[in-house]
């Protein structure tokens, strides 16, 4: 990686492997292998399974999102992921809002990559749905939702319309 890293953390998978992540305009990670080394004047080893961080667009989250950290949640049997995004509410002298919890694991069809998803816990506070449905977003187009927001919880569901070419 290049410049300065902040906020470092270093957690295992249950894949056996580690992650190293490190925050530099973004939160970026990499998968690799730990070894510990017993003499203990010397540095232990992370080397990376696939690109190391801040290669190949390896980001926890493409927004705001920044300065995270994990913790281990036993009861649960996972990785808790926190981070903060940069948010300003006008007429306030505040920036900054805790994001969503999220689990981080082993993707299950690659070993060297990650997976996250919000935490199951998130459902109990939704208690607005807003649908949209039957769009159709021409190739090449782009949709703005009626919902607007600098920060959302979205569940899409998308589909190939059954027009020329579909599958």
């Amino acid at each position: 990686g290049t410049g300065m890293w902040e906020c470092p953390d270093f957690y295992p998978l249950e894949s056996g492997k580690y992650v190293l992540k490190a925050s530099d305009s973004g939160d970026w990670w990499a998968v690799g292998e730990y070894k510990e080394n017993a003499d203990p004047s010397k540095p232990d080893s992370f080397v990376p399974s696939a690109a190391d961080v801040h290669d190949n667009d390896q980001k926890y989250d493409f927004g705001t999102f920044y300065a995270s950290k994990t913790f281990r949640d036993p009861k649960g049997n996972r990785h808790i992921l926190f981070g903060w995004a940069n948010y300003h509410c006008d007429d306030t002298n505040w920036a900054g809002i805790q994001t969503f919890p999220r689990t981080v694991a082993s993707d299950p069809e690659d070993d060297t990559r990650i997976v996250t998803n919000p935490i199951v816990e998130i459902e109990k506070l939704r208690n607005t749905t807003v649908q949209e449905a039957n769009v159709t977003v021409a190739p090449g187009a782009s949709y703005t939702l009626k919902q607007g927001g600098n920060q959302l919880d979205l569940e899409l569901v998308l589909g190939q319309g059954g027009g020329p070419g579909a599958q």
